[in-house]
């Protein structure tokens, strides 16, 4: 049974690391993170876990914990304190030490721009994925409803130019990011190597803000008014059902956020932001503007031209086959991936400091954000 259950979950690691999409949003995490543990980390780990190993850390993992609970409907507090007492007396465990508290520490990106850009595991999938990271700086509520401002701003002209008018690829989106209390947004696009390359899709991206640039020099505060009261109308939509809000609150707990009355700090801030707000914090993060703090991250899965024998970057990503496995399938269990980090793949020059060649070596020279203060509680 140990033995079906450990290959069915090096089956699904495998499977997820062989995605462009989630490559991507591993490798972005991986290089803003201290502790994130990517599917190809945990897929080459899983191989070394015994059953006894798993016998042994079930028992030390229930020995010392920190609870968090959320009791929440038709229930009053006396019976959900009870419930919960009740709990953690049956799991017969001893409150965890402080130190050993889960910190979540997110690293500061260096100014300018920086490039990781990595062969895709697929060799018969031609889908390229590009996703460009701005970060912005620690959680403060203005920023937070500004960015969200932004992004409805861009959303659809986002679509309209990138996959209607130039055909990049059928997916595009922009994203507001909160890592950890760490702020920041992001632009994707889902191009096919067959047609573009990384390169190109990221010159395009750049092209997209200088667009929005101008279109925020140029936005009426008419406009800009209707897109406040647009984000306050969706704020103030009332929950449909309990599960909505139980996962609202059930975010702030996990997120060591615990602001309950978010939604309404949230309206209260938007009804205060100007058009010159957005225009500032708009040109202090991206390169258009006065660069105070242009921090960008470009995450780039190379997709493979199956068209052209020399479409695709030299250097091949392989996975190395350990366990002899009969067939190319996905539901065979795999050997140890290798990701293979490029460089320049065209014509399109950049200095060598522009790449990351070494994920560790690129962390080495970075700092930590300060831990939010709910995090050290």
């Amino acid at each position: 049974m140990f033995e079906a259950v450990k290959e069915k979950l090096a089956n699904s690691y495998y499977n997820k690391l062989i995605k462009p999409s989630m490559l991507t949003k591993d490798l972005r995490l991986s290089l803003l993170m201290e502790k994130y543990f990517t599917p190809t980390e945990k897929f080459t780990s899983i191989s070394q876990v015994t059953y006894e190993d798993m016998k042994i850390f079930c028992v030390n993992f229930l020995q010392n914990l920190f609870i968090k609970a959320l009791v929440q409907g038709n229930v009053d507090k006396e019976t959900a304190i009870a419930v919960t007492q009740k709990f953690v007396q049956v799991l017969g465990c001893s409150p965890l030490d402080k130190k050993l508290y889960p910190q979540f520490k997110v690293w500061e990106l260096p100014k300018g721009e920086k490039c990781c850009r990595v062969q895709s595991f697929n060799q018969n999938d031609s889908n390229s994925f590009v996703t460009n990271y701005y970060q912005s700086g620690p959680f403060n509520m203005k920023d937070s409803v500004i960015l969200e401002l932004i992004m409805m701003i861009i959303e659809e002209p986002l679509f309209d130019i990138l996959r209607t008018k130039e055909q990049l690829g059928y997916h595009v989106a922009c994203t507001q990011r909160d890592t950890f209390g760490i702020l920041g947004y992001t632009i994707t696009v889902n191009a096919q190597a067959t047609k573009n390359t990384t390169a190109h899709v990221d010159q395009r991206i750049e092209n997209f803000i200088s667009i929005m640039h101008k279109t925020l020099k140029k936005m009426s505060n008419n406009k800009f008014n209707q897109v406040k009261r647009d984000l306050i109308k969706m704020k103030q939509c009332a929950d449909v059902v309990l599960q909505e809000e139980v996962n609202r609150n059930w975010a702030e707990i996990t997120g060591d956020d615990y602001m309950f009355d978010r939604l309404k700090k949230e309206i209260a801030m938007v009804e205060t932001i100007k058009i010159t707000d957005i225009r500032k914090f708009w040109e202090s993060t991206n390169i258009l503007g006065n660069n105070q703090n242009y921090k960008k991250l470009t995450v780039q899965v190379v997709g493979y031209n199956i068209n052209s024998e020399d479409g695709s970057p030299s250097k091949v990503n392989k996975v190395c086959d350990a366990n002899n496995h009969k067939d190319g399938s996905e539901d065979s269990v795999k050997g140890v991936p290798v990701i293979t980090l490029l460089s320049s793949i065209d014509k399109i020059n950049h200095p060598e400091e522009y790449f990351i060649t070494d994920l560790k070596e690129f962390r080495k020279n970075m700092l930590y954000y300060p831990i939010s203060a709910n995090q050290l509680k």
